[in-house]
C-alpha cells in the first residue's frame, strides 16, 4: 500500500498503486490486505479481505480506538499468482477520549447519526424494479448528521471507500443481468457509521434477438360464370366444379390460418407440456416470448425474446392469464394471474396456436 489514514476510531482507508503482470491487465487483479498491531506480525495465509478486482483503495474497519496497526497489501492475478510484498504502511485509528473543552473531542462526537424522518434511504432509479442500463442513479438521505458516505455491492462494504455525502450520485451495477442490491453507509465528521441500507433492482440487458410476427395479405380471385348453367355442356360444367373446388380449398386454408396462424420463430407442430415460471432459461422459454409478442402491445409491450424467464416476461403472462381468465383461472378459483405457465395456461396458448 502507499497509504495509510485513519478516518475514524474505528477505521482506516488504505490506498495503493495499481499493479500489472504479464497474465493480467490491472483492471483483473484482486488485493489481498493483511493486518497486524506489530509490525511484521502479519500472517499471509490468512488474508483480513480481498478486494474487487481493479481496486487501488480499501477500508478497513472494527478497530480498536488509539491503536496503531500495520498493513500490507499484496497483488494476486487470475492464475493464482500472489506478489511477496512484505513493505508495510501505517496509522493509529483515532482517540476514544471525550473532555467537556480544551483539546478534546466534543460530547456526542461517538454517537451514530441521527436518523432522519422515514429513516435511512438509498433508492436505485427512484424505486424502479427493473433496468436495462448498468448505469444507474442512486437517490439517498443519510440525514443531518451525515458528511460521509460509503456505497457498494457487497454487503460488508469490501473494497468501498467514504467519499463526500451526497443526495444523489451515480452508479455502475456489476455486470451479469439477474437481481442487483446496492448497500449504503453514512457517516458522522467523526468518523460514525449509520446501519446499512440497501436497495434492489433487477438488471435485465439481454436482448438476443427481435422476431417480427408477419401479417401475410391473400387475396382470392372469386369465379366468375360466363354462361347459365342449364347452357354449359358437361365438360365446361366439369372444369367449373373444379374451378370453384379449388377455390373452396383455397379458402379453407386461408380460414385455418387466421383461426391458427403460424408464427415464425416456433416451430410447425410444437406444443408447450412443461410448466415455465420465473428465473428459467431454455428454448420452451424463447417460444413462449415469441408467442407473447405475437400477442400484441397490450400483452408484452418490450417484445424482448432472450430465452431468460425474467420479470418482463412474467408480467407478460400475467396480463395474457388475466385477458383469458375464464380458461386460464376461474377453475383454480383465481381472479389475477400467477405468472406461472402451468396446465390452463399451456392448454390456452396450444389451442391459440391451433395444436
Amino acid at each position: 500500500a502507499s497509504s495509510a489514514t485513519a478516518v475514524s476510531t474505528s477505521a482506516i482507508n488504505l490506498s495503493w498503486t495499481a499493479a500489472t503482470d504479464n497474465v493480467d491487465a490491472a483492471s483483473a487483479i484482486v488485493y489481498r490486505i493483511y493486518r497486524s498491531t506489530t509490525s511484521g506480525g502479519q500472517n499471509f495465509s490468512s488474508p483480513l479481505a480481498t478486494t474487487s478486482a481493479g481496486a487501488t483503495s480499501y477500508q478497513a474497519t472494527e478497530l480498536s480506538a488509539s491503536t496503531k496497526y500495520y498493513f500490507v497489501v499484496r497483488a494476486k492475478d487470475t492464475s493464482g499468482n500472489e506478489d511477496t510484498n512484505t513493505i508495510e504502511v501505517s496509522a493509529t485509528t483515532q482517540s476514544a477520549a471525550v473532555t467537556g473543552g480544551g483539546g478534546g473531542l466534543p460530547q456526542g462526537a461517538y454517537l451514530a447519526p441521527a436518523e432522519p424522518a422515514g429513516g435511512f434511504v438509498i433508492l436505485i432509479n427512484s424505486g424502479a424494479e427493473i433496468t436495462t442500463l448498468r448505469e444507474v442513479t442512486l437517490t439517498l438521505n443519510g440525514g443531518s448528521d451525515a458528511v460521509k458516505m460509503a456505497i457498494s455491492e457487497n454487503a460488508n462494504f469490501a473494497g468501498a471507500v467514504q467519499e463526500t455525502y451526497a443526495t444523489t450520485k451515480t452508479w455502475t451495477l456489476s455486470s451479469g443481468d439477474g437481481a442487483k442490491t446496492v448497500y449504503a453507509k453514512f457517516y458522522t465528521q467523526y468518523g460514525v457509521a449509520s446501519a446499512a441500507v440497501s436497495d434492489s433492482i433487477t438488471l435485465q440487458t439481454a436482448v438476443e434477438e427481435v422476431v417480427e410476427v408477419p401479417v401475410v395479405e391473400e387475396e382470392i380471385e372469386v369465379p366468375v360464370v360466363e354462361k347459365p348453367i342449364t347452357k354449359m355442356t358437361v365438360a365446361e360444367l366439369k372444369a367449373k366444379v373444379v374451378e370453384l373446388l379449388a377455390k373452396v380449398l383455397q379458402l379453407k386454408n386461408m380460414l385455418a390460418a387466421l383461426v391458427a396462424p403460424e408464427i415464425e420463430g416456433i416451430p410447425g407442430g410444437f406444443k408447450f407440456e412443461t410448466t415455465l415460471k420465473y428465473g428459467q432459461t431454455s428454448e420452451d422459454v424463447r417460444y413462449l416470448q415469441i408467442f407473447l409478442k405475437s400477442q400484441g402491445k397490450e400483452i408484452y409491450p418490450e417484445g424482448i425474446v432472450s430465452g431468460w424467464f425474467g420479470p418482463l416476461t412474467k408480467a407478460a403472462v400475467i396480463r395474457f392469464q388475466e385477458k383469458y381468465a375464464e380458461d386460464v383461472l376461474a377453475s383454480w378459483g383465481l381472479t389475477e394471474g400467477t405468472g406461472i405457465v402451468g396446465k390452463t395456461t399451456r392448454a390456452k396458448i396450444n389451442e391459440l396456436l391451433g395444436r
